[in-house]
C-alpha cells in the first residue's frame, strides 16, 4: 500500500483523507469476495460457483444442505427463539453487532419465505455478508 493514497473519488478527496487500503478495492475484488463468501455458504469450502477452493474430485454443487462438494462447512446454527432473534445472533457474530435495525428487519423479510430453518440462515448468512457492516 502507498501510505499517501487518497481515492480518486468519494468522500475522501475533496477532505484529501489518505485510504491505503483502497488501493485494492476494485469492482472485480468485490465481485469475487461475495461469489466466494456465497459459495462457502451455499456449498461449504469448495470450488462451486468460485469459491474459495480447488475442486475435491466428487459430488456436484447442489443448494441442499449436503455441502457434497466440499471440504468442510460452516456448522453454526443461531439458538434464537424467531427469525429477528436470529438475525441478531449472526449479526453479533459476522459484524459485532453493527447491523442496523433496517437492514436486519430487511434481512427478516427477505428470509421469510424460506420453508426450512437450515435454508433461512443461509439466506439471513448471504444477506449480512453483503451488508457495509460486514464489511
Amino acid at each position: 500500500f502507498l501510505p499517501e493514497f487518497v481515492p480518486d473519488s468519494g468522500p475522501n478527496r475533496p477532505a484529501k483523507l489518505t485510504s491505503p487500503e483502497t488501493m485494492l478495492v476494485t469492482m472485480p475484488n468485490v465481485v469475487n469476495i461475495i461469489n466466494g463468501m456465497f459459495s462457502l455458504i451455499k456449498y461449504g469450502l469448495s470450488d462451486c460457483n468460485e469459491g474459495f477452493s480447488v475442486d475435491p474430485g466428487y459430488g456436484d454443487c447442489y443448494d441442499n444442505g449436503a455441502y457434497e462438494r466440499s471440504f468442510g462447512h460452516l456448522f453454526y446454527e443461531p439458538t434464537g427463539a424467531d427469525d429477528y432473534e436470529q438475525v441478531v445472533e449472526l449479526s453479533l457474530l459476522l459484524t459485532g453487532g453493527r447491523l442496523s435495525n433496517g437492514n436486519l428487519n430487511t434481512i427478516v423479510d427477505s428470509c421469510a419465505s424460506e420453508s426450512e430453518q437450515p435454508s433461512k440462515t443461509r439466506c439471513m448468512q448471504q444477506l449480512i455478508v453483503t451488508t457495509g457492516e460486514f464489511h
